[in-house]
């Protein structure tokens, strides 16, 4: 008897052994809608695991396994290489009827033949589990960070920048060439080297980025410019020193509000409104022998902008990346006041406070120049004409480069 209990030991032992090694390696088999504008198939179970496919909302996908929050799926490029990847539970819900396929062991003993004793009166049997029923499958809300992470327009953001801004300037170049002009017929000597203008300055900024739906963001940021330009025209013909020396300068801090539209992953296009405030400086210093005069000058004034651009943003992880940037500008400033310092050697020294003027200097005959200086009123004294508020143009165009930090 006891050898007969042994060999139903036995034989059930086996059994279960067999069928344990049948299942190894079955896998949970599961349609899944999406149910997100878009879902990120990645290579890993990771948020931080590189995209390798994209599907639209309603797509039916199928799941071999899982892996705590992340289905396993198998699909094929347009090429038809078959790739695995990992898709998150929250972009996707089952397909309505289906629920994972449990692996079900059963076993069923049955009494073998020679097993006539009374001790041996039950079948050993190990039941089904019992399927869940009327279990609804609940679809958790997308996190914005998993509805598209690549895209810019669903984080927070901060971009630091810097660049160069190539701007017309106007009227402060327009005074300093009038006025090196003037020195030049005056002497009757043409000057080694030139007054040259200033276009380009500097410019730093920062913005922050605060999205409104996955394509969309209100941005507001500041830019601050920064730039001057030095000329020395030489008029020396003879034993004496003849000289012409300007020096003009900005000054601008552009605040701005606007919106930045995410069309593609990495690709933005923005445009805003700014509120800019100015600040410009000419210097003009003439030197002949032992004599010399200058003039320096201070004026500021505040406007309205707009600006717009394009852009492009390489994320380098999830939380930083490099972005690089070309935009425009249109912004004419008037209304500058300010401060003009006029000193000489022979010990002149005066300040004229008022607005920034440009007119045209007449000297002899119909030869006229640019002259531009802080005035305490209008200018009219003879040889002065069509004098009007001198204008700061800070429009031009940027190309700037910086670094994204997302939050």
């Amino acid at each position: 008897m006891k050898k007969s209990i042994l060999k139903v030991i036995v034989f059930c032992f086996t059994v279960i052994l067999l069928l344990s090694f049948s299942l190894v390696g079955q896998e949970v088999g599961v349609k899944l809608r999406v149910v997100s504008d878009l879902a990120n198939v990645r290579i890993k179970p990771d948020i931080g695991s590189a995209i390798i496919k994209q599907f639209p909302m309603g797509t039916i996908l199928e799941s071999s396994s899982k892996e705590r929050e992340w289905y396993k799926i198998q699909f094929e490029l347009e090429e038809g290489e078959p790739l695995t990847g990992y898709v998150h539970e929250s972009l996707v819900q089952l397909v309505e009827g289906e629920r994972p396929r449990e692996v079900v062991l059963q076993v069923e003993v049955v009494k073998a033949e020679e097993l006539k004793t009374e001790e041996i009166k039950k079948e050993e049997k190990i039941k089904e589990p019992k399927k869940e029923r009327g279990v609804e499958q609940k679809v958790l809300p997308t996190p914005q960070y998993l509805l598209d992470d690549d895209s810019d327009a669903i984080h927070v953001s901060v971009l630091l920048s810097l660049g160069g801004h190539l701007a017309s300037i106007g009227d402060l170049n327009a005074g300093a060439i009038g006025l090196g002009n003037y020195y030049e017929d005056q002497l009757g000597v043409t000057g080694r080297g030139a007054v040259s203008e200033l276009k380009m300055v500097y410019q730093f900024g920062a913005e922050f980025l605060l999205p409104l739906n996955p394509k969309l963001s209100f941005l507001i940021g500041a830019d601050y410019l920064i730039g001057g330009k030095e000329s020395l025209v030489d008029f020396t013909a003879g034993p004496g020193l003849q000289s012409f020396t300007t020096r003009p300068k900005i000054q601008a801090l552009p605040v701005r509000v606007g919106l930045a539209y995410f069309p593609v992953s990495g690709l933005y296009a923005k445009a805003g409104v700014e509120f800019i405030i100015t600040n410009c400086r000419y210097f003009y210093r003439f030197i002949s022998d032992n004599f010399w005069q200058q003039w320096d000058g201070d004026a500021s004034s505040q406007g309205l902008g707009i600006t717009g651009g394009i852009g492009y943003v390489y994320h380098v992880n999830s939380i930083i990346g490099v972005f690089a940037e070309a935009s425009g500008r249109y912004a004419h400033i008037k209304g500058l006041e300010g401060t003009d310092h006029f000193t000489d050697s022979s010990g002149s020294d005066s300040t004229e406070n008022g607005k920034l003027y440009i007119y045209q200097g007449h000297v002899t005959g119909d030869k006229s120049y640019y002259l531009l200086y802080v005035r305490d009123k209008i200018p009219s004294e003879g040889g002065v004409s069509d004098p009007i508020e001198a204008t700061l143009n800070l429009s031009g165009f940027s190309l700037k480069v910086g670094v994204k930090i997302r939050f």
